[in-house]
C-alpha cells in the first residue's frame, strides 16, 4: 500500500512556550500585533524560527456586551531551522493558571524525510 504524501504529518503539541532572552525579532509587526521573536524556549529546548509562512487573527465579541469585536489571539505558521513547520499562537488575554503563558505552540508539521 502506498503512503499518502498529500498532507504533511502534523503532531499536536498544545504547549506553552516563552520567548528566549535577547531573541531578535523575526519580522516587523504591523500596528496592534505582538513582537514575534525568532527564538522560543520550550522546556529546556530552544527553537529557532527562520521564516514566517502565514499569519492571521482570531476575534470575538466584547465581553461587556457592547457589540464590538476584539482580537483574541494572533496565529502564525513558522518554519524552524530544521525545516519543520509550527503553528504558534499569541493570546491577547491569557487566562487560566498561568497568566504569563501568552505564547503557545499548537502543532508541528514534520519536514519531508
Amino acid at each position: 500500500m502506498k503512503a499518502n504524501t498529500d498532507t504533511p504529518r502534523e503532531t499536536l503539541l498544545s504547549e506553552p512556550i516563552q520567548p528566549a532572552p535577547e531573541s531578535p525579532i523575526l519580522v516587523a509587526p504591523t500596528v496592534g500585533e505582538p513582537l514575534l521573536p525568532s527564538r522560543f524556549r520550550r522546556g529546556k529546548l530552544i527553537i529557532t524560527f527562520t521564516a514566517l509562512l502565514e499569519k492571521w487573527k482570531e476575534s470575538g465579541p466584547c465581553q461587556s456586551g457592547s457589540g464590538e469585536r476584539y482580537v483574541r489571539r494572533h496565529g502564525y505558521r513558522l518554519r524552524d531551522s530544521d525545516g519543520a513547520i509550527y503553528r504558534v499562537y499569541f493570546e491577547r488575554q491569557a487566562g487560566g493558571r498561568s497568566r504569563r503563558a501568552r505564547w503557545r505552540i499548537y502543532s508541528r508539521e514534520n519536514p519531508d524525510e
